[in-house]
């Protein structure tokens, strides 16, 4: 097991300038990364060296002797003892975590802490409640150093982020390297008997969906490629998944990949829009079942939950900084269950609130739904963003940190789903959970008033 950090770093990008800056970031970012990619880059050719003693002999209805998650404690110890698996950790110190990272965040509120935080919450988040106070939560941002559990997310469990202490070390990500190896694109590896599985959604299913694949596996007939990346995820094309929960698996490693481009990434929603923000060739992705004779196998993303470097990086590659930040937002969808019955009045209720402020109030539809150019300009403008529960928030990727994100949530027999709160707290935006006793759908114009008048008072106070 192979573990970079920043001590293996001769000069680091430092200064006064702040993670919100894509330039400097990103910079920052390719500093820390260099010595990792390296030690990928060595690792990748003694797999080669080592698969091309041996031809490809994968066998798919191989009998399953272990399965390993990696949300177990002791999870890179039980790796490490499984012959011819090798992995590659970024390891950071505390200090440098925060110096990386983005710098502010924000506590979440809602119009009813009460009700907000009693509710069963799916997935639930485990690094953030409900603060009472919009103006202490929006007003106030908060260290990295009171987001410990966030730093945590996306590690085996009981990755020990306490005390807080600088110089206490982290691993951001880490990558399995493994030969002859059978990919599920729902996020599921299997070789020599093992079985693999990264974070990611359903676990709990893991063994039936190898079982039936192993029932089948000789009844099919899988593509086999020399080498592979996989970020595979369960629900894989689903957009939110695909796009926050598969795609974040790339942004490391962009180098790795644009150095070797005979190297394949089987993504679950190849035709993803904004995959060709990356700049690969769309022929690289495979969205099938395959084997490879290598394995590349980055960490899993825990479901419904954003870590914090990935979906960070991710959101300064896909960031369209060229845009000002003075826009309001307004989500319009198209399906019957998660929309504004009201739209019309809530986007007249904005109008009048945004016109004599000269601010302007975009609609983002999905009928037709936006380019992907268009998508990233509307959110990536905005720094307010209103929105019934669904898919569109996803986009919130694209946004800048600071954004004020107001989710009407859908409360369906008492549970409510967190997940665009999670990805809102690990980019640094401002969430707002608006929260009845009723359905999104019937969320009305007056229900939003008041966080929104809120809002605009508080920045028409920042411009003076």
């Amino acid at each position: 097991m192979h573990i970079s950090t920043l001590a293996d770093f001769a000069t680091k990008p430092r200064g006064e300038e702040t993670a919100r800056d894509k330039t400097i970031a990103l910079k920052r970012i390719s500093g820390f990364t260099s010595r990792y990619i390296a030690t990928i880059e060595d690792l990748r050719n003694v797999t080669l060296e080592r698969v091309g003693e041996t031809p490809l002999n994968i066998k798919i209805d191989q009998t399953v002797d272990t399965i390993i998650t990696g949300y177990e404690e002791g999870y890179f110890e039980k790796i490490r003892r499984i012959p011819l698996i090798e992995t590659a950790i970024l390891n950071v110190t505390i200090s440098d975590a925060a110096d990386l990272l983005f710098k502010n965040y924000y506590l979440s509120t809602s119009n009813d802490c009460d009700l907000f935080s009693s509710v069963k919450v799916k997935k639930k988040l485990r690094y953030s409640g409900c603060n009472p106070g919009v103006e202490s939560s929006f007003l106030t941002p908060h260290p990295l150093s009171e987001q410990t559990y966030a730093l945590s997310l996306g590690l085996p469990a009981n990755t020990s982020l306490s005390p807080w202490e600088p110089t206490s070390s982290v691993p951001l990500t880490y990558l399995h390297i493994i030969p002859n190896a059978f990919s599920l694109v729902q996020g599921v590896v299997l070789s020599n008997g093992v079985v693999l599985v990264p974070q990611r959604c359903a676990v709990h299913r893991v063994t039936e969906s190898v079982r039936e694949h192993i029932k089948n596996g000789r009844k099919r007939t899988l593509r086999q490629y020399k080498e592979m990346f996989a970020i595979g995820q369960y629900f894989a094309r689903a957009y939110y998944h695909a796009t926050i929960e598969q795609m974040t698996k790339l942004a490391p490693y962009m180098e790795f990949l644009k150095n070797n481009p005979q190297i394949r990434i089987q993504f679950g929603s190849k035709h993803h829009p904004f995959l060709p923000f990356f700049g690969f060739d769309s022929a690289r992705f495979v969205s099938s079942d395959a084997t490879a004779e290598i394995l590349y196998v980055p960490a899993g993303n825990p479901c419904e939950h954003s870590p914090l470097f990935t979906t960070q990086l991710t959101s300064l590659l896909l960031q369209d900084n060229s845009t000002s930040h003075d826009t309001i937002l307004l989500i319009k969808r198209s399906e019957s269950r998660r929309w504004f019955d009201h739209h019309d009045a809530i986007y007249a209720m904005l109008q009048s609130l945004a016109e004599p402020r000269g601010i302007k109030v975009n609609v983002f539809a999905d009928d037709p739904v936006p380019t992907a150019e268009e998508t990233r300009r509307m959110f990536g403008s905005a720094f307010l963003i209103v929105a019934p529960h669904g898919a569109g928030l996803s986009n919130l990727i694209l946004s800048k940190p600071g954004t004020m994100v107001l989710e009407a949530q859908c409360y369906r027999h008492g549970t409510v789903i967190h997940c665009y709160k999670s990805l809102a707290l690990a980019l640094g935006l401002r969430y707002y959970g608006l929260i009845f006793h009723k359905q999104c759908m019937d969320v009305t114009a007056e229900d939003i008033r008041k966080p929104v008048t809120q809002f605009l008072l508080w920045k028409d106070l920042e411009r003076l």
